[in-house]
């Protein structure tokens, strides 16, 4: 019985030694594009762009974004004027949300996704074909993880002629 009870824990302190990983890859769709039916002397390719944010958690109460100290989720509040928006998807939703949001660090995805559009927009582009988004997790679950993403894209710019820009 003692040595199911020793086996069990140092199965346990082995699994919380190497820690959980997981890495998502997607590649969106571009539809936004395609649905404004241009032709491609409407636009024009500015470029790559390439952006990454990172959540780092501490027992699912504590996040630090993008490893700067400065900008905290502690308990749901932020110690910082967070960058990216949120959309409410209305009342009910957002009360579910809301929990979330206690114990979240927010998402890296969206953050990365909204620094990758305003580095475009400053160099004069109107929107990001994103080309791939690349997840991954690292981590001890609940206890600490760290969340990062990185979204790779197009930088396109709307010319005038085409009716459509700004």
């Amino acid at each position: 019985m003692k040595t199911l009870h020793l086996l069990t824990l140092a199965l346990a302190a082995g699994f919380l030694a190497t820690g959980c990983n997981t890495a998502l890859r997607s590649a969106p769709d571009a539809t936004p594009l395609i649905n404004m039916n241009l032709n491609r002397s409407d636009y024009e390719i500015m470029g790559d762009v390439e952006e990454t944010s990172e959540v780092t958690s501490y027992c699912g109460l504590v996040h630090i974004i993008d490893n700067d100290p400065s900008k905290m989720i502690i308990f749901g509040y932020r110690t910082f004027e967070d960058q990216y928006e949120e959309v409410s998807e209305g009342m009910f939703s957002d009360m579910f949300s809301a929990i979330g949001h206690f114990f979240g660090g927010g998402d890296p995805v969206e953050r990365a996704n909204y620094t990758a559009l305003t580095a475009a927009e400053a160099k004069g582009a109107d929107l990001i074909i994103p080309k791939r988004v690349l997840r991954t997790v690292r981590g001890f679950g609940f206890f600490y993880s760290v969340e990062s993403a990185t979204v790779k894209g197009k930088a396109i710019r709307i010319k005038e002629e085409a009716g459509l820009a700004k």
